[in-house]
């Protein structure tokens, strides 16, 4: 009688296989943990958010509400919720003058503003500057469409101080 082996012998692929499959468990667990080497477990800290917001209609400066949570309208990330208005101008423009110079323009009143605010976010910095939360990195000169309960808008990150 001719005797067949029942066993699959283990080589040096599936070696290489299991550690394949397992460093990408490893990995998927620090992903999905946000769990950072560098920074370990180190507690997130409030941090003022300025901001600036150009050319709206006068009539939205009413729509800023404090306390009003500030979203990433792509991401749905939350940047933080705003604590003030700071300041609000007649908009301002450039345009072009008969002697085919630059100038600066301003709306008249009640008609199109600039708006600068600040909101208080949670996050960290590192080497690499602020993270929101600790994972998405916001610096200054930074836009993003965001909206509010009330209204969507575009904002400029101006400056990023602790709280």
């Amino acid at each position: 009688m001719n005797k067949q082996k029942s066993k699959v012998p283990f080589n040096i692929i599936d070696i290489f296989i299991l550690v394949f499959v397992i460093a990408c468990f490893v990995g998927l667990v620090i992903r999905v943990g946000n769990f950072n080497i560098m920074d370990g477990n180190r507690d997130l800290e409030d941090y003022r958010i300025h901001f600036s917001v150009s050319d709206i209609s006068s009539e939205s400066e009413d729509y800023f509400i404090r306390g009003d949570s500030i979203t990433v309208v792509d991401s749905g990330i939350v940047l933080g919720k705003l604590e003030m208005i700071d300041s609000i101008s007649p908009a301002e423009i450039t345009v072009r003058n008969s002697d085919n110079e630059f100038v600066k323009v301003k709306y008249p009143p009640n008609t199109r503003v600039d708006i600068s605010g600040t909101m208080i976010s949670s996050g960290i910095v590192d080497v690499s500057g602020f993270k929101l939360g600790g994972v998405a990195h916001v610096s200054a000169g930074d836009s993003f469409e965001v909206r509010t309960e009330h209204m969507n808008f575009v904002l400029t990150v101006t400056d990023i101080t602790k709280k």
